[in-house]
């Protein structure tokens, strides 16, 4: 196993949500791993954000973590093990179905979309080409998922297809 397991990094700042204690982020693309970093910062979000760089990576810290993170952000192409391959394993156990998964994607492919909607994630993303939309975006996901829950009990109820994919029209 490679010792690039998880970097984790304490985001100070006024919080413009309720405090999510942590945040997971599962992406292969380390740029796209500093632009996530860099928007909870430039939000003020305090959390802890937790990054791995594989699908396998992911369902290690997973099965090891204590206590779930609030909220796990989802790359769906990723090496070793795919987003959609991580999710239904994810479901499919007891102890972290009910942890919110948040897909992120270029694609816009429908028949993915709709697997992954039935497969339970909370809401797919499509990855947006401007750091200011990847900030309204993400601030967008934190306060849905706060809305949500607790960080303890998981979602109360699954998102309505037809409004499922988050994009950057979100203001």
């Amino acid at each position: 196993m490679e010792n690039i397991m998880s970097s984790t990094e304490l985001l100070p700042g006024t919080d413009p949500v309720p405090t999510l204690k942590n945040i997971l982020l599962a992406d292969d693309d380390p740029d796209d791993c500093d632009l996530f970093r860099i928007a909870i910062r430039e939000l003020k979000i305090e959390a802890t954000l937790t990054t791995v760089y594989d699908g396998v990576q992911l369902m290690n810290l997973l099965k090891e973590y204590g206590t779930l993170p609030c909220v796990l952000f989802l790359d769906q192409n990723m090496p070793k093990k795919n987003g959609t391959a991580c999710l239904k394993e994810i479901k499919s156990d007891e102890k972290l179905s009910k942890l919110p998964v948040y897909i992120l994607s270029t694609s816009s492919d429908k028949d993915t979309i709709k697997k992954l909607y039935l497969g339970g994630a909370r809401h797919y993303i499509k990855k947006p080409n401007g750091f200011s939309d990847l900030k309204k975006l993400v601030l967008h996901a934190l306060k849905l998922t706060v809305q949500d829950q607790d960080c303890t009990g998981g979602i109360k109820e699954l998102q309505s297809e037809e409004n499922f994919v988050l994009s950057n029209t979100v203001s």
